[in-house]
């Protein structure tokens, strides 16, 4: 389905952060559901992170966070540049107001100064 809607994205190979967040939209107005999720991949073609952004959204659905929701979400995607509203299966047509949405936004994982220079932070149990 994302792949229909946006087509395969170029991308770098390297990782990519995938947040994802349950949001309420009434109207032109946002309100957070929950705590955004991030789930961060290593992937080396654009096929591999459209199906990294499908699993983590089924995950996310489909996994123990459901319970916030009374309904199946429709999906609001950013991959990369490109954006796309997905209907999902059994969820409220997407024009319904006050309905709950997964927001999901994918961009490239860039280091920052600190760990170019010196590596990623090495966390002691």
């Amino acid at each position: 389905m994302i792949i229909a809607e946006t087509g395969i994205p170029k991308v770098r190979p390297g990782r990519h952060e995938i947040w994802l967040t349950f949001v309420r939209r009434t109207g032109t107005s946002e309100e957070r559901v929950m705590p955004g999720r991030r789930d961060v991949r290593s992937v080396m073609t654009g096929q591999e992170l459209a199906h990294a952004v499908a699993e983590s959204i089924v995950l996310t659905v489909f996994g123990g966070e459901i319970q916030v929701v009374d309904q199946l979400p429709n999906v609001k995607l950013r991959l990369l540049d490109r954006r796309a509203d997905l209907h999902l299966p059994g969820a409220p047509p997407l024009d319904q107001d006050g309905q709950v949405w997964l927001r999901v936004t994918v961009r490239r994982s860039e280091p920052g100064l600190l760990e170019r220079l010196f590596g990623p932070r090495v966390h002691t149990g």
